[in-house]
């Protein structure tokens, strides 16, 4: 498996939202979907739970020669609109 890198972007955004840069981590291993966007960049998408209620978990990354890095993260309850 690819080293998963964070911009610092996404370091931010991971802070700022209180989600775990390990349940990102965890996403790559066991994602529902992941679509592509852009040559090289990607969305992932991991059904979470919180709260009793399930969610998305959102992460936009750029597939690098050795690494997988993540340019921004986020948990939305709008599942219809990315699934």
């Amino acid at each position: 498996m690819r080293k998963i890198t964070f911009s610092k972007h996404a370091r931010f955004q991971l802070k700022e939202r209180n989600i775990p840069e390990q349940e990102v981590k965890d996403s790559f291993e066991r994602s529902d979907k992941v679509i592509k966007q852009a040559p090289g960049r990607f969305r992932l998408i991991k059904v979470i739970q919180r709260f009793n209620k399930e969610y998305l978990l959102v992460v936009v990354f750029e597939r690098k020669e050795f690494s997988n890095e993540v340019i921004t993260v986020f948990i939305t309850s709008k599942i219809k609109k990315y699934l």
